[in-house]
C-alpha cells in the first residue's frame, strides 16, 4: 500500500473519531504525547509511524473541532419555534408553497439582531411577489428545529426548516450572478423538460428536491441511485462532449485536455461543488497534470489525495453519503475491475463483458456502504446498470447540448430536449421494471451490515503474525486450508457473537417511531421478537411505511414482524403496512375488523388477501401471550360494533404486561371509550405507561383514566405544527397535574423505552 494511501485512510479513521467523540482539544494532549512517545521509542520505523500518529491525530482534531463547530453553530443553536426575519437571497427557483434553500445575510431573531449567516431549508407561502433570480429578499417565518438527539453531527443547514409566512423584496446593494445563473439554468430547464424535468434537473443541475417518492423508491431497488447523482459520470460526459468540440474546432490533444478539465471544472463549482462531483474534478486535474509533466501516477494514489484534500477543507464530507459511495465506487473499479473480468465467461462480447465488469466491481465495493445508509440490496444492481449507464451517457449530453443550444436556436434546443426526453422515459422505464421484478432487492438492516463488515475484517486480520519458521513447516496447500478455514471460522463467530454485543438485549423495547401526524410504535419481546401498534401515515406526498419505519426496523436488525395490530382504520394509522409488506415476512394482523368505507382500508384488505396474510379481529377479552410478554385486548366491545360510526369508538386499546412493567395502548379512543374501559376493569389497567389517545386531542386522556391507570410515563405521537394544535395544551396539563413524564415525537423524535419485569424504565435518547 503507497504511503499517501495509508496516511488517508489514518487520517479519515482519526477524523471519524473526533467527529463521533468530540473531546475538549485539551483532553488530545495525553494520547499524542503517548503515542509520539511509543512511536520515538521504536527502533527502525519511529519517523514512519511518528508521521501516522501525527496524521491520525491531525484527523482527530480535525474532527473534533468540525463538531464543535457544528454545534456552535447558530442554525443549530436556534429554538424550534423561534421567530425570524432575515435578508436572504434563494438558492433555486421560488414557487408558491414549494421549497427553496435560502442564504440569510442579516438576521433578527425574536426583534433583536443577530449575527447568523449561511444557507437553510425553507418552506415557503403560498403566495408570493415576483423574484428576480440572484436578487435579495426580506422575509419573516418560524424556525422549526429537527431532533438534535444524534450520535454524529451534521451540517448546520440540516438542523432545521424555516417556515416563511411573509416575502417582500428587499434593495441590496450587490446581487449573487452564480446563483442567478443557476436558478436561470433550472428555469431553462423546466422549459424546455416539462414531461421529464424533474429526472433532467436531477441529472444535470444536482436538484433532486422535485423526484417523487415512488421513482426514488424504484431507482433504490434497481441499484440506480447513483445515476441521480451529479458524480465522475456526468462530469467524465462533459468533458467528453468539449474534447469532442475542440476536435472538431481543430485544437490540438493537449489543449483540448486543458480545456475540457477547466470546462469540467467550471461545471462543478457552478453546482455548488456536491462531494462526488468534486472529487471527479479534482481527480481529472491530477490526472491532467501526471500527463502534462509526463510523470505516471498511481491510480489508488491520486484517489487518496483527492480524498485528504476533500476532509481537510470539510471534515463533515466524510459523514456524506454521495463522498462515500463515489469513492467507493471509483476504488472498487481500479481494485477489482480485472479480477471481475476474469470470471466472466470469455465468450461474450468485450462491449458487454467490459460494462458488466465495471458494474460487478463498484458494486462489491458500494453495497456494504448501500446497505448501511438504505437498508437495501439490490441483486438486479449489475443488469439494471449495464442498461442504463449507455442510456445516461447519451442522455446527460444531449441534456447539456439542449441546454446550451436554447439561446441560439429554439428550434435546435427543442429537437435535442425531445430526443433527450425519450431517453430519460426510457431510463425511468428501466429503473421500474427492474425494481418490480421477483427478488430483484433485498432488505438488510445496519446492524447485520455492521457485523458482516466486522466479521470481513476480522476474517482477513486473523493469524498474520505467524513466525516464518512456523508457515515453511507446513505444505503451502495446508497453509492456504487452514488459514481460510479458521477465517472463515472467526469471521462466523464476529457475525455471531454481533448482535450480543448491542445494548439493551434482553430487555422489552418499545421504540416511539417519529412519523409525523400519526402513530406507529414497534415493540421488541426480550428474546428479540417484534411487533407492530399502527404503522404511520399515508399522503400523496408521503409514505411513512417506505420512508420512515421500513428504514427504521431495518436499522434495529428486524426481519420478521409477528404481529401487526392496526388500531382502527384511518390513513394516520394504518398508512404504512402496504410498504411493509414488500420488507418483512409478516404475521397475522389484528384490528377491529368492522366495516368501514375508506378507500385505502379496502386496499389495504384486497392485498393482504392476495398476499396471504391472516386477518384477526382485535376484541375485548382476546390475549395473545409469546416471550414472557402477554397482550391484552380491552376494548371494542362486540356489542359496540352496530352502534358506532365514528372509527375512533372502534379503536383497539391493549394492555401490555411483562412481569411488573405494563403500558396502555389507546389508539384514538375518544373520552367515552375510557370511561368504559375505566368502569369495566377498574385497577386492573393500572399502568406504568401510556400512549395518549388521539395524539393529545382535548377529546381524549380524561382524569378519570389518569387517576386509575397512575402512569409515569406518557407517549404523543404528534407531527410538529400540525394543523390540529395537537397535543391540547388542557391534555398537557391534566398530565402535569398527575405527575406525568410526556415524550413528545414532535419534540424529542424518535425514542426507546427499556423495560425490564422488576418494573424499572430507562427512556433512551431519541434516533
Amino acid at each position: 500500500m503507497a504511503p499517501l494511501v495509508t496516511l488517508t485512510v489514518v487520517f479519515a479513521a482519526g477524523l471519524l473519531a473526533g467527529l463521533r467523540f468530540a473531546l475538549p482539544a485539551a483532553w488530545l494532549a495525553l494520547p499524542a504525547a503517548l503515542v509520539l512517545f511509543g512511536a520515538a521509542a521504536m527502533r527502525g520505523t519511529g519517523s514512519a509511524w511518528r508521521l501516522v500518529a501525527a496524521f491520525a491525530l491531525a484527523g482527530w482534531s480535525s474532527g473534533a473541532g468540525a463538531a464543535r463547530a457544528a454545534a456552535r453553530d447558530c442554525r443549530a443553536r436556534l429554538a424550534d419555534g423561534a421567530t425570524l426575519e432575515a435578508v436572504s437571497v434563494p438558492d433555486g427557483r421560488v414557487t408558491p408553497g414549494g421549497a427553496v434553500m435560502l442564504r440569510l445575510e442579516a438576521v433578527r431573531l425574536e426583534g433583536r439582531n443577530v449575527s447568523c449567516r449561511g444557507i437553510v431549508r425553507a418552506r415557503l407561502p403560498s403566495r408570493l411577489p415576483n423574484v428576480t433570480p440572484g436578487s435579495h429578499i426580506a422575509i419573516s417565518g418560524s424556525w422549526w428545529a429537527w431532533s438534535r438527539n444524534r450520535a454524529w453531527p451534521v451540517p448546520a443547514q440540516h438542523t432545521g426548516v424555516l417556515s416563511v409566512r411573509t416575502v417582500r423584496p428587499a434593495a441590496s446593494a450587490h446581487s449573487h450572478a452564480l446563483v442567478a445563473a443557476r436558478v436561470r439554468a433550472l428555469e431553462r430547464v423546466s422549459a424546455l423538460f416539462a414531461e421529464e424535468r424533474p429526472l433532467a434537473e436531477a441529472l444535470i443541475m444536482a436538484n433532486r428536491e422535485s423526484l417523487d417518492t415512488g421513482l426514488r423508491q424504484d431507482f433504490a431497488a434497481s441499484g440506480l441511485t447513483h445515476l441521480l447523482a451529479i458524480s465522475g459520470s456526468h462530469v467524465g460526459v462533459v468533458a467528453g462532449v468539449v474534447l469532442l468540440l475542440a476536435s472538431v474546432a481543430g485544437l490540438r490533444p493537449g489543449p483540448a485536455s486543458v480545456v475540457a478539465t477547466a470546462t469540467a471544472g467550471a461545471y462543478v463549482l457552478f453546482l455548488g461543488a456536491p462531494a462526488a462531483a468534486a472529487r471527479a474534478a479534482l481527480q481529472g486535474f491530477a490526472l491532467l497534470a501526471s500527463r502534462m509533466t509526463q510523470r505516471p501516477a498511481d491510480a489508488v494514489a491520486v484517489l487518496a489525495a483527492t480524498a485528504l484534500l476533500l476532509m481537510a477543507l470539510d471534515p463533515l464530507v466524510l459523514l456524506d453519503i454521495g463522498f462515500q459511495l463515489s469513492f467507493a465506487g471509483v476504488f472498487g473499479l481500479i481494485a477489482f475491475r480485472r479480477a471481475a473480468l476474469r470470471i466472466l465467461p470469455s465468450g461474450w462480447p468485450r462491449s458487454v463483458t467490459a460494462g458488466l465488469a465495471a458494474t460487478l466491481a463498484a458494486t462489491f465495493t458500494t453495497a456494504p456502504l448501500v446497505a448501511l445508509h438504505f437498508g437495501l440490496i439490490s441483486w438486479i444492481s449489475p443488469l439494471s446498470n449495464l442498461i442504463a449507464g449507455p442510456i445516461v451517457a447519451l442522455a446527460v449530453p444531449a441534456l447539456v447540448l439542449a441546454l446550451a443550444a436554447h439561446p441560439m436556436h429554439a428550434g435546435l434546443a427543442s429537437f435535442l430536449a425531445g430526443g433527450a426526453e425519450l431517453l430519460l422515459r426510457g431510463l425511468r422505464e428501466v429503473a421500474h421494471v427492474a425494481a418490480n421484478l421477483p427478488a430483484s432487492h433485498g432488505y438488510v438492516d445496519a446492524n447485520s451490515a455492521f457485523a458482516a463488515l466486522a466479521a470481513i475484517l476480522a476474517a482477513l486480520l486473523v493469524i498474520r503474525g505467524r513466525s516464518p519458521e512456523r508457515a515453511a513447516a507446513q505444505p503451502p496447500a495446508r497453509q492456504t486450508r487452514l488459514l481460510i478455514a479458521a477465517r472463515l471460522a472467526f469471521g462466523a463467530c464476529v457475525f455471531a457473537l454481533w448482535p450480543r454485543l448491542l445494548p439493551g438485549a434482553g430487555d422489552l423495547e418499545i421504540h416511539s417511531i417519529d412519523v409525523g401526524q400519526g402513530d406507529a410504535f414497534a415493540i421488541r419481546s426480550p428474546h428479540g421478537r417484534w411487533f407492530l401498534v399502527d404503522t404511520g401515515p399515508v399522503t400523496e406526498r408521503f409514505d411513512a411505511g417506505r420512508s420512515v419505519v421500513t428504514p427504521y426496523l431495518l436499522d434495529m436488525g428486524v426481519r420478521r414482524i409477528e404481529t401487526v395490530i392496526l388500531t382502527h382504520p384511518h390513513a394516520d394509522h394504518i398508512g404504512g403496512i402496504r410498504s411493509l409488506w414488500q420488507a418483512f415476512d409478516m404475521g397475522p394482523v389484528l384490528d377491529p375488523a368492522a366495516p368501514s368505507p375508506q378507500p385505502y382500508y379496502l386496499d389495504v384488505l384486497r392485498d393482504a388477501r392476495q398476499l396471504r396474510i391472516p386477518w384477526v379481529a382485535a376484541r375485548a377479552g382476546r390475549e395473545i401471550r409469546f416471550d414472557d410478554l402477554t397482550l391484552r385486548i380491552l376494548a371494542p366491545l362486540d356489542s359496540l360494533l352496530d352502534h358506532v360510526t365514528d372509527p375512533n369508538d372502534l379503536s383497539v386499546v391493549m394492555r401490555l404486561e411483562y412481569g411488573r412493567f405494563a403500558a396502555l395502548f389507546l389508539g384514538d379512543a375518544p373520552r367515552a371509550v375510557e370511561n368504559r374501559i375505566v368502569a369495566a376493569y377498574g385497577h386492573l389497567i393500572a399502568s406504568d405507561l401510556i400512549k395518549v389517545a388521539h395524539h393529545g386531542s382535548r377529546t381524549s386522556t380524561g382524569d378519570s383514566l389518569l387517576h386509575t391507570v397512575r402512569p409515569r410515563v406518557a407517549l404523543v405521537s404528534v407531527g410538529r405544527r400540525n394543523r390540529y394544535g395537537h397535543p391540547n395544551p388542557g391534555v398537557l396539563q391534566r398530565l402535569e397535574q398527575h405527575g406525568v413524564l410526556v415524550i413528545r415525537t414532535d419534540q424529542r423524535g424518535s425514542s426507546v423505552i427499556r423495560a425490564r419485569p422488576d418494573g424499572s424504565m430507562q427512556i433512551v435518547a431519541g434516533r
